[in-house]
């Protein structure tokens, strides 16, 4: 059994050891010439540890192999002598997707004619995002064990991965202790009931179709709620230890905003 993964650097890795366990999100918008841009912060996720108010500058922008299909921006903050990537929401540090599927500003996407959709189809906001694979699964949809042209990434090793992760960051997975489920359901506001039951099912049959039914099991149940999907995924993954802590700047009042307490 896979256990769940270590935290993942979020700042440089090559910087401080306090900047590796933090990454502010911010709404991108397209330029004149389309390119994205990001809304600059003014304040760093450091603005806690010292009276002294922020002195926040752009150092670059930066390529990436994976995650954002644009370049992103990196800031420096002066006054707590730290550099920080702010990405686009819905993207986390060092993701090869999204967690969930926004727009450059935030936005929901649009999930065309729901009527006509079908009902193992991925939700809009699920589309393309690091819970897809497992969705996928759980509607009966395994991808490639065999070498095809046409196949670039969608391989079933890569799925599996990806479902691992996903029953850890929903607390299905069978090494999350019940305590451990009551938290992340709270934080997906969702009955914990929900999350017993896809662990239950993972217990009776560990192949990855149950396993992504078990995601999907939970992931129906938060989706129904009305509060923000995002702040409640990027808190229950790194209550997962999937990634640092999220912060997400708000440029109306022109706040940052801890998602998750210290």
């Amino acid at each position: 059994m896979q256990r769940a993964q270590p935290l993942t650097f979020t700042f440089c890795p090559k910087g401080p050891v306090r900047a590796r366990l933090r990454f502010v999100t911010t709404p991108y918008h397209l330029d004149g010439s389309h390119r994205p841009v990001a809304v600059m912060p003014t304040t760093c996720a450091w603005a806690s540890e010292g009276a002294a108010p922020c002195a926040v500058g752009k150092k670059c922008d930066r390529r990436q192999k994976t995650g954002p299909c644009h370049p992103v921006c990196v800031l420096r903050c002066a006054t707590h002598c730290v550099c920080f990537t702010v990405y686009p929401p819905g993207h986390v540090p060092h993701g090869r997707r999204a967690v969930i599927n926004l727009a450059l500003d935030g936005s929901d996407p649009d999930d065309g004619d729901a009527d006509d959709a079908d009902v193992s189809d991925t939700p809009g906001i699920l589309d393309g995002t690091q819970l897809e694979p497992a969705w996928e699964a759980g509607h009966g949809k395994t991808w490639s064990r065999e070498y095809e042209l046409t196949v670039t990434e969608n391989w079933f090793g890569t799925q599996w991965r990806q479902v691992e992760r996903a029953t850890h960051l929903t607390g299905v997975a069978l090494d999350v202790e019940e305590p451990d489920q009551i938290t992340r359901a709270e934080i997906l506001s969702i009955d914990a009931l929900r999350l017993r039951e896809g662990q239950a099912m993972i217990r009776r049959s560990p192949g990855i179709r149950t396993r992504g039914l078990a995601v999907v099991h939970v992931l129906k149940a938060a989706l129904a709620h009305s509060r923000s999907l995002l702040d409640r995924v990027l808190v229950a993954g790194h209550a997962a230890g999937l990634w640092g802590r999220p912060f997400r700047w708000l440029p109306n009042p022109n706040q940052l905003v801890a998602l998750i307490g210290t």
